[in-house]
């Protein structure tokens, strides 16, 4: 039977919708990037909303302590009539972050849209999705890695049945605030092999209750624990550990928020999706961090 000339537009069943007609609408594959990364991007939790990149770069200034929120002398009790007394000792010069392109592409051939390959495109997409994600929160990682932040040694290691994990956060959450500068320890950041010591320390276990719902008992998920949030990832190095105040150690400003779009190839009978983000994280405050080692 002849095919009819012109083709029938794309047709949308219900819910669903052909490879080529989510190929031939930007905005959809736009849409379908921005809800796969999804409050996906440890950078974004670790990092606050920074300015918008101007010029390729970011100036901002790091405070190093409490000389960077008092001023250089106190204020004095003025007589009627007097001057005021001339408190500031300098400014310290700001640092720049540079915004870079971090992203790739996929790519889809004419055969597998026209035979409407649903699953070749999900498992692509979701492939890009997670690249970049590794990619942006690895250099937030590093960003912070590489930062003036306070230091500490583990008691031990945590995988130790001796070793007095409470302590440890406790002496770090009491570093980020014994400072005077306004930090109060809210997120402990952990590779999986110290998540798992968590779960595994008899002594946390017992400390919580086990009736609840949201328990570790009943989720495997430890909650909070002396007032900190757990976050896990695999861009922690194992046997380091980060207890900071969420953002406030640092900002995160886009020069071209995360985006992806087709672009067909008809020479190869091909179309790629490019998927892409132009960022930069950068630790404002690293004294809100404490990095712990030997965990």
């Amino acid at each position: 039977m002849p095919s009819p000339y012109p083709p029938a537009p794309p047709v949308v069943a219900g819910n669903t919708i052909t490879v080529s007609a989510f190929l031939n609408t930007p905005t959809r594959v736009q849409r379908a990037i921005e809800a796969l990364t999804l409050q996906r991007f440890i950078a974004d939790v670790i990092f606050g909303a920074g300015p918008a990149v101007n010029g390729g770069s970011v100036m901002y200034d790091q405070l190093l302590g409490p000389d960077d929120i008092f001023t250089g002398r106190d204020v004095q009790e003025i007589e009627p009539g007097s001057e005021f007394p001339i408190l500031n000792t300098g400014e310290r010069m700001p640092l720049v972050a540079i915004a870079r392109k971090y992203g790739g592409e996929i790519m889809l051939t004419d055969e597998a849209v026209r035979r409407d390959n649903r699953n070749l495109l999900n498992r692509e997409m979701t492939r890009l999705r997670n690249t970049i994600i590794r990619k942006v929160d690895t250099v937030a990682m590093a960003a912070l890695a590489a930062a003036p932040t306070q230091t500490m040694a583990a008691s031990a290691d945590w995988s130790l049945a001796a070793t007095d994990v409470v302590a440890d956060l406790a002496t770090a959450a009491s570093l980020v605030s014994s400072l005077d500068m306004g930090y109060v320890a809210d997120t402990v950041l952990v590779n999986p092999a110290q998540s798992l010591d968590l779960v595994k320390d008899k002594d946390i276990r017992d400390a919580m209750p086990r009736e609840r719902d949201n328990s570790l008992i009943r989720t495997g998920n430890l909650g909070r624990v002396l007032g900190l949030d757990f976050i896990e990832s695999n861009r922690v190095p194992a046997g380091t550990v980060y207890v900071l105040q969420r953002r406030i150690a640092g900002g995160i400003s886009d020069e071209v928020p995360l985006y992806a779009r087709p672009i067909p190839d008809a020479r190869r009978e091909t179309t790629f999706i490019h998927g892409a983000r132009v960022v930069v994280p950068y630790v404002t405050d690293p004294k809100a961090v404490v990095r712990i080692t030997g965990a």
